[in-house]
């Protein structure tokens, strides 16, 4: 590939102001910003007046038959028995991963939701674990249309207040979020964490690029658990009856082949093996808004593109937004910020996420006191001040975006080059990756995100390199790259990584961006109010790459919110491949 010095360039979103503390005036807020912080993750203080805790949990596992006759496997769980006259809201939780496993016994999620005095039910989807049906894709209409008539039985049960809230990681996030599309009047909010935002460009084709390797593990993993092939461990039977369960696994073996289908069409479209539009909160906007819930989405900045789909919701969606944004590992098992040394403790800790998420559920299906914001806003970690801050707005107030541009002898500088006719080379190195314990990698499981010194990748890598900076610096948003290049191939994409070094050499990951080149084409539809590019990703706007031909590229990076100190360097590393996450494209032509 042949770089431009002209063309090339890398937006930034500085915070040149201090954080803000206010209140917000004549909106309907209970407490101050200020108050909202200093309260994250604490216990909720209402519970100290008196003894509400349940330590007796009841379990019930059901068949509940769908109107089209499908029967869907349903673990009830309750606290205590409520008397006939109390009345208890419930906690729905909608899996593909199996509801609960052969022997289990009480689920943990059941057993710290129901000590708070919550009815909590946890559901099979169609097509997997204990339940009959075949899914002919994840997250279909059908399999959501299921969790409403699930609402329905729900607020039937005489114990049932008529309030469910829904919450759940990853894959249980989604089916969280999208039970908002169904509008069902009990549903009064959602936590949906560490989810997908728009399936196609977060997780199956970042910036029009196959995640081959993620999405083959995840699909044959999805397979064995359907199919029950795992080594150890089997789905909890419904009232033990293996008879029942060997029939629902006979339904599923016609269930659609996840990688197959993704590797299927490259775009987005009518002409896509799965409807992107259709499974992603993106797509449903108008369903999602329509319902009008509350929402609280948790995301990472280093946990895929969770981080991303939290700011893309928050200045999308018209809900009410608690929006929460951590340096975590997938599901927030690990703190990920590479300031920080490993090992070092989840901030917040898992209980106190989990009394964030109570707090919210005691307020809208209880109605307790709890200090909960009625104005959407943000809650954000910065990495390497290792502070968390809070705003009503994105971006925070004191932003101003700057340029930094590519120069001679691969400086990275705030100088505009002035001449239009140098470029440097760069052969793609194949052998170029991240390792399995990257961004990616982490949303198989919840393992740690570990980059290693990116020192050790020069070789793989075009860099460009500022001088010390001379004052700290604080990056928060989406940078922006903007790229004229030339291959010599029919097909290509670039990786664009945004680096720190520090005073001792060492090179430190921030955050990246990506871009297939056959998606270049930008386009004048804003489905969200930030102010970066935007590429349909569909099949009709996809362009032909013609080996020598200049193409013009501009792109976001993912978020992320970092503050460097003085005297540490900026980097711009540029690459062609990352082999431990993405499809080599245009491995045999040897492209530069």
């Amino acid at each position: 590939m042949k770089n431009k010095h002209l063309w090339l360039g890398l937006w930034l979103t500085l915070i040149l102001a201090g954080f803000w503390g206010c209140s917000v005036g004549d909106e309907k807020v209970l407490v101050s910003e200020t108050d909202l912080l200093e309260d994250f993750g604490k216990a909720p203080d209402y519970y100290n007046s008196k003894e509400i805790f349940h330590d007796s949990v009841g379990l019930e596992s059901v068949y509940l038959p769908m109107s089209d006759g499908i029967r869907i496997a349903v673990d009830l769980y309750l606290p205590e028995k409520p008397s006939a006259a109390e009345k208890i809201p419930t906690i729905l939780i909608m899996t593909r991963y199996w509801r609960a496993t052969e022997g289990m016994g009480i689920h943990p999620a059941a057993v710290k939701w129901c000590r708070y005095g919550y009815a909590v039910v946890m559901v099979d989807a169609r097509g997997t674990g204990a339940s009959f049906g075949t899914r002919p894709y994840e997250l279909f209409d059908g399999e959501i249309r299921d969790y409403g008539e699930v609402v329905d039985w729900i607020i039937s049960r005489p114990w049932s207040n008529g309030r469910v809230g829904a919450t759940g990681v990853s894959y249980l996030g989604s089916t969280a979020e999208l039970l908002t599309v169904t509008g069902h009047p009990a549903v009064k909010v959602v936590v949906p964490k560490f989810n997908e935002f728009d399936v196609y460009t977060d997780i199956v084709y970042p910036g029009g690029i196959f995640m081959s390797s993620f999405i083959g593990l995840w699909g044959e993993l999805v397979a064995d658990l359907d199919l029950l092939r795992l080594e150890e461990g089997k789905v909890r039977p419904v009232n033990a009856d293996e008879r029942l369960l060997e029939q629902a696994i006979l339904d599923h073996h016609p269930n659609g082949n996840v990688y197959e289908q993704a590797v299927a069409n490259p775009g987005k479209g009518h002409d896509a093996a799965i409807p992107y539009d259709s499974i992603s909160p993106l797509g449903l906007k108008n369903y999602i808004e329509a319902s009008g819930i509350p929402m609280s989405n948790w995301g990472s900045w280093l946990d895929a593109a969770t981080g991303d789909g939290v700011l893309k919701r928050f200045k999308t969606f018209s809900n009410k937004q608690i929006s929460v944004i951590g340096a975590w590992s997938h599901g927030a098992g690990h703190h990920a910020s590479p300031f920080l040394p490993e090992g070092e403790p989840v901030n917040p800790s898992r209980e106190e996420q989990y009394f964030q998420d109570l707090k919210l559920m005691d307020y809208y299906l209880k109605g307790l006191p709890a200090l909960v914001s009625e104005s959407p806003v943000i809650y954000y970690y910065t990495m390497g001040e290792e502070a968390w801050h809070l705003t009503k707005t994105w971006p925070p107030v004191g932003h101003q975006s700057e340029a930094w541009y590519f120069g001679d002898k691969n400086k990275l500088t705030r100088e505009k080059p002035i001449s239009e006719g140098e470029s440097d080379s760069y052969k793609v190195d194949f052998e170029h990756g991240t390792g399995t314990l990257n961004r990616w990698f982490t949303q198989l499981g919840g393992g740690d995100v570990v980059y290693e010194d990116r020192g050790t990748a020069e070789k793989g890598l075009l860099r460009y390199v500022s001088e010390p900076l001379e004052n700290s610096m604080e990056i928060t948003g989406h940078p922006v790259a903007k790229l004229s290049l030339s291959t010599s191939a029919n097909e290509g994409v670039v990786i664009v990584y945004l680096e720190a070094i520090d005073p001792e050499g060492k090179v430190i990951y921030l955050t990246e961006g990506h871009l297939n080149f056959s998606h270049r084409k930008l386009s004048d539809e804003k489905p969200w109010d930030l102010d970066i590019p935007y590429h349909t990703f569909r099949t009709k706007d996809m362009l032909e790459v013609v080996p020598g031909e200049k193409m013009d590229l501009s792109f976001a990076l993912l978020p992320v919110s970092v503050k460097l100190p003085a005297g540490y360097r900026l980097s711009i590393a540029i690459a062609g491949q990352d082999k431990d996450t993405f499809m080599p494209y245009g491995r045999d032509q040897d492209p530069e």
